[in-house]
């Protein structure tokens, strides 16, 4: 079972929405420019919000590590298939070690269902739903005291 989720069966991902919530350093989020302008210089912790229909082990793989290379995802199939690391998100280079925090989100996930037989118009409604659960998480973590959370 994935930590994030109850219905991913192992490194297999239930194929619904899924949030995660990582930790990010916050003496190097303190020491970034971009990031003191945006949040200021308070910070108690700092957490990235994401999103995704991968288990969230594996958008934490993603995320981590060499910003360039590709790295092995068994998802959606039995055989492993390599995939891409994206462009990290703003903030997410200073994520910690281990950083990704399955507690905040296991009891959320998955936060929206998705059928196989959807069309495409209504799989774009469920991830703008899922995009709702994705701010509002960001928001309950940032109204903790001295929190900030980034997001999208």
């Amino acid at each position: 079972m994935s930590q994030g989720c109850k219905l991913c069966d192992g490194k297999r991902s239930c194929r619904n929405w899924h949030l995660y919530a990582i930790e990010l350093d916050v003496n190097k989020c303190l020491d970034d420019n971009s990031f003191r302008r945006k949040y200021g210089e308070n910070a108690v912790k700092v957490y990235y919000v994401g999103k995704t229909t991968h288990t969230i082990e594996c958008r934490y793989n993603e995320h981590s590590g060499r910003k360039k290379g590709k790295f092995s995802c068994i998802c959606f199939s039995e055989e492993p298939v390599l995939r891409k690391k994206k462009k990290r998100a703003r903030f997410v280079q200073h994520h910690l070690s281990g950083g990704l925090r399955p507690k905040i989100t296991v009891d959320a996930n998955p936060v929206v269902m998705i059928q196989t037989e959807l069309t495409k118009e209504e799989r774009s409604d469920r991830s703008n739903e899922a995009d709702s659960f994705e701010s509002a998480l960001a928001n309950r973590l940032s109204e903790l005291e001295g929190h900030y959370a980034h997001w999208g």
